[in-house]
């Protein structure tokens, strides 16, 4: 049996979209290292050092929002594999003749 295109379409984009996050997480780290340097750097001069510290704030909001999506992302995708799950073992005990007033006649 071939997989449903549908289904086939989501995955990649899924993994498209986790290669997306992947690569902006990893720039937004290295901007955050990039700009730790620049700020401790005593031979910058006050300004400099502030406009990056003021860049730095900015982007470590940036960087704890797309964490935050991430982690609610994957949150979801527990409770629909543990509903997906439960709703499974639902059919499986349910009884054969649902309509307990006629059973047994």
């Amino acid at each position: 049996m071939g997989a449903c295109p549908r289904n086939m379409a989501e995955n990649e984009d899924m993994i498209e979209e986790e290669a997306v996050r992947t690569r902006i997480i990893t720039e937004l780290l290295e901007s955050l290292a990039e700009s730790r340097r620049i700020m401790r750097d005593q031979n910058k001069d006050l300004k400099t050092r502030e406009r990056w510290t003021h860049l730095h704030n900015s982007t470590s909001q940036i960087l704890n929002t797309v964490l935050c999506d991430l982690q609610m992302k994957d949150w979801e995708k527990r409770l629909r594999v543990i509903e997906d799950y439960e709703r499974e073992q639902g059919q499986k005990h349910e009884p054969e003749n649902p309509d307990w007033t006629t059973a047994g006649l």
